[in-house]
C-alpha cells in the first residue's frame, strides 16, 4: 500500500487510526476464513474423515480467527517499521515459519526434550494446533485447556492491536 500510495490517502481520511488497522485485521481475517472454506471444499471431495460438530467447529473457527487477528497485527507492525516489501517478506517469513517449525504442527511434543521442549510449549501455536487436532482427529475437548487459550490467543491479539494503533500512530506523526 505504501508503494502505490494509497497507504497515504488512508492516512489522510477522517477515520481514526483504530479503524484503519482495524480494516486490515478484518481483511486478513476474511482472507484466512475464505482459505479455510476452500480447504473444508477440498476436505470433502478427497473425503477426509474428520468428526464435525457444530460445537466443534465453532471452537476451531474462533481459535483461527483469535489466532489470524493476532498475527495479522504482528504483521501491520512490523509492515510500518520496514521501509519496502522485499524486507518485510523476508521479516514475516522468518517469524512465520519460526513459529510453525517451533510448534507441535510438524512432530508430537512427547519426543521433544531439553531447551526445544520449553520452547514448544511456550509458542502459542503450539496450544492452537494442539487444541484443533484435539477436536478434528480425536473429538476431545478439554473446555477448561481450550478456554485458556481462547483467552491467551485474544489477551495477544489485542495487545498487538494495540501496538499496531501506537506503531501507525508513531510512524504518521
Amino acid at each position: 500500500m505504501k508503494s502505490q500510495g494509497s497507504f497515504y490517502r488512508l492516512l489522510i481520511a477522517p477515520v481514526h487510526r483504530s479503524s484503519i488497522v482495524l480494516g486490515q485485521n478484518l481483511e486478513a481475517i476474511f482472507l484466512s476464513l475464505l482459505e479455510i472454506g476452500i480447504l473444508l471444499i477440498i476436505h470433502y471431495i478427497m473425503s477426509a474423515k474428520f468428526h464435525f460438530t457444530l460445537c466443534g467447529i465453532l471452537i476451531v473457527l474462533s481459535l483461527l480467527t483469535l489466532t489470524t487477528f493476532f498475527i495479522s497485527n504482528l504483521a501491520y507492525s512490523i509492515s510500518l517499521k520496514l521501509p519496502n516489501e522485499m524486507i518485510y517478506e523476508t521479516v514475516m517469513n522468518i517469524i512465520v515459519l519460526a513459529l510453525f517449525f517451533a510448534s507441535t504442527a510438524l512432530f508430537p511434543l512427547e519426543n521433544v526434550h531439553g531447551f526445544m521442549r520449553t520452547v514448544i510449549l511456550i509458542n502459542p501455536l503450539s496450544h492452537v494446533i494442539n487444541a484443533i487436532r484435539d477436536i478434528l482427529l480425536y473429538q476431545e475437548q478439554n473446555n477448561s485447556y481450550i478456554c485458556l487459550i481462547i483467552i491467551g490467543m485474544a489477551c495477544l491479539g489485542i495487545i498487538s492491536f494495540l501496538g499496531s494503533i501506537h506503531t501507525l500512530k508513531r510512524e504518521t506523526n
